[in-house]
């Protein structure tokens, strides 16, 4: 079995992302590699400490590189078990990838650890 090498370099280990009462979209981000433009990939992560206003949900953003023109958004995933989300990199909008306690853009008051963060090409990791 052959195992996917981790293509976020930087992501080992784990992040704390805590929101005030005025911020919405606190998060942890990493910029993406240059990868294939048209090819599918999947991230995967884990959360825990994940405070009630966060109500055990998190959220992925792949976005550009300001962070204010999104090209995928998964809202309010159940963060119980490792999350996986798959995505096709665009050239020039794929910039960068973003983990949000609680859903993002309304984030507020949000806390929760990041952790076991991969990105792999494919819809899988083979480990």
């Amino acid at each position: 079995m052959k195992i996917k090498p981790n293509l976020l370099k930087g992501a080992s280990g784990s992040f704390h992302v805590k929101n005030g009462p005025n911020d919405m979209w606190g998060s942890k981000s990493f910029i993406l590699p240059e990868l294939k433009d048209g090819e599918k990939y999947t991230a995967y992560f884990r959360a825990r400490n994940l405070n009630s206003f966060a109500n055990g949900n998190v959220s992925c953003v792949i976005s550009n590189m300001h962070g204010n023109s999104d090209l995928y958004q998964f809202k309010n995933l159940e963060a119980s078990k490792t999350v996986s989300i798959n995505f096709i990199y665009k050239k020039g909008r794929s910039e960068k990838i973003y983990f949000y306690p609680g859903e993002a853009g309304n984030a507020y008051n949000c806390e929760g650890i990041f952790y076991n963060i991969k990105l792999v090409e494919g819809d899988k990791d083979d480990s």
